[in-house]
């Protein structure tokens, strides 16, 4: 169903990994894993898959997604900040050999935190601007320096009450089917082809079923009908393009994978509360 990563490297005498990336990351592998996963864009645009969750995001932003979440963070290549991206990500397990890191009764609050990351937790500007110097700190740390930082963050993050889930509490995906791709296969087909037509046949067939089937098996996976899916990945897109300020209305719509400006209208307020011209506007007189 999606890839399943195994750890990365932690390197000698480490228990996690901390690493800092400049490439934008253009997106095949709506993936999974068995470590927590915090992942800070210190500057970038795209958008943003975590479970059931979608959205788009530009400029830094601090998320936690607990094992087992389908995530993906896709960088536009051919955005504005396509050649200005930049973000940490830094994964940790509970512990290793059976001993639980989190169990002692001092780390109590950061432990109920992991256990909401479950859903995907996205933490607060004013607590990712707390925890932003100590992740660079971290990115290049070593020995008990580095597990000091990461204990730090968590336990700021953990205290964070402007924090909010991301998925939906029953979205659930049983790691025992991360070996099948088909599920991959669809959403990195939507994420290169939201610009053109997209047919449930197409999908279907792309993963031998009837459509019918397809629906059901998309449905119980996401918890969105595949159109609803692809709609909602359109209008993130089409609102990274508006942020961007550099296309019409009509432009954005086209690009997005509209076929008609009303349906576009119609879908946009429908989805984000605001019309497409407002939340341009709000972006363009914020800069």
């Amino acid at each position: 169903m999606l890839k399943n990563y195994s750890p990365q490297p932690a390197g000698e005498g480490r228990s996690f990994s901390c690493v800092r990336q400049y490439a934008p990351y253009s997106g095949r592998d709506w993936h999974i894993h068995e470590q927590f996963e915090l992942y800070y864009l210190i500057k970038g645009s795209g958008v943003r898959l975590v479970g059931d969750h979608m959205g788009n995001f530009s400029g830094s932003e601090l998320c936690l997604v607990g094992p087992w979440m389908p995530h993906l963070w896709i960088n536009d290549p051919g955005g504005a900040d396509s050649n200005d991206t930049e973000y940490i990500i830094l994964k940790f397990l509970r512990g290793v050999s059976g001993t639980d890191y989190f169990s002692l009764p001092e780390l109590a609050g950061i432990s109920a935190m992991l256990q909401n990351s479950q859903q995907g937790i996205m933490f607060s500007a004013e607590a990712r601007r707390k925890c932003a110097g100590m992740l660079v700190e971290l990115s290049s740390a070593s020995g008990c320096d580095a597990l000091v930082l990461m204990l730090r963050v968590l336990d700021i993050l953990s205290q964070d009450e402007g924090a909010t889930l991301l998925s939906s509490e029953d979205c659930f995906f049983d790691p025992a089917g991360r070996a099948d791709s088909r599920l991959r296969n669809v959403m990195c087909y939507i994420s290169e082809n939201y610009m053109n037509h997209i047919s449930l046949e197409d999908l279907a067939q792309m993963v031998s079923m009837t459509p019918n089937s397809f629906c059901r098996f998309f449905r119980e996976r996401t918890n969105k009908s595949a159109i609803q899916f692809i709609r909602e990945y359109r209008i993130n897109k089409a609102c990274q393009m508006l942020a961007e300020g550099q296309r019409t209305i009509q432009e954005v719509c086209c690009d997005s994978g509209f076929s008609s400006m009303s349906n576009f209208y119609t879908t946009f307020r429908a989805m984000k509360g605001i019309a497409a011209k407002q939340y341009r506007n709000k972006y363009c007189n914020a800069r």
